[in-house]
């Protein structure tokens, strides 16, 4: 599924022209939850395309966050994500509804009376969401997203990011 939403996206750059629009590069915290009480807080790395004032791809590395469950450590080692992004500029402010997948790596470990088990899974899916890009002048700019997961990971997720804009 990743697979399809990179060449999609590459596709939207290749036929956006080399100067249509901006690219930018950004740092945050990226939010997942199961909604079942566990949740999960990382640092980000994100990058955005604003091909025009209605039509954006962006993409998340995340990674580096954990949460208890009971005897379990659950821990996020990476989560990779990549959407594209319709909506309209008002202003300074990009309103948007997006669409796109990611991939996903967790590790679960524990231990009960003795005995101690670690299990990892990867997984992937959809998902859909809203969110805006508000520009903080010329150079920079503040993301926040929602996105609701569905696929091997259901839940919900948020982001925010602060993104230096070429």
């Amino acid at each position: 599924m990743i697979r399809n939403f990179l060449l999609l996206a590459l596709c939207c750059l290749a036929s956006s022209g080399a100067n249509a629009g901006e690219w930018g590069l950004g740092l945050g915290g990226h939010y997942i939850d199961d909604g079942e009480g566990v949740g999960i807080t990382s640092a980000a790395v994100s990058f955005d395309y604003q091909i025009n004032d209605n039509f954006a791809v962006a993409g998340q590395l995340a990674g580096g966050g954990s949460d208890s469950a009971g005897i379990l450590e659950i821990d996020l080692d990476t989560a990779l994500s990549l959407s594209v992004r319709f909506g309209a500029k008002m202003g300074n402010t990009f309103l948007y509804a997006s669409a796109g997948g990611y991939n996903a790596n967790v590790s679960a470990s524990g231990c009960y009376w003795g005995y101690c088990a670690t299990e990892t899974a990867d997984g992937g899916g959809g998902m859909a969401g809203v969110g805006a890009k508000f520009s903080l002048g010329t150079n920079w700019a503040l993301d926040l997203s929602y996105d609701h997961t569905f696929g091997d990971f259901e839940g919900n997720s948020g982001s925010v990011s602060i993104r230096y804009v070429f």
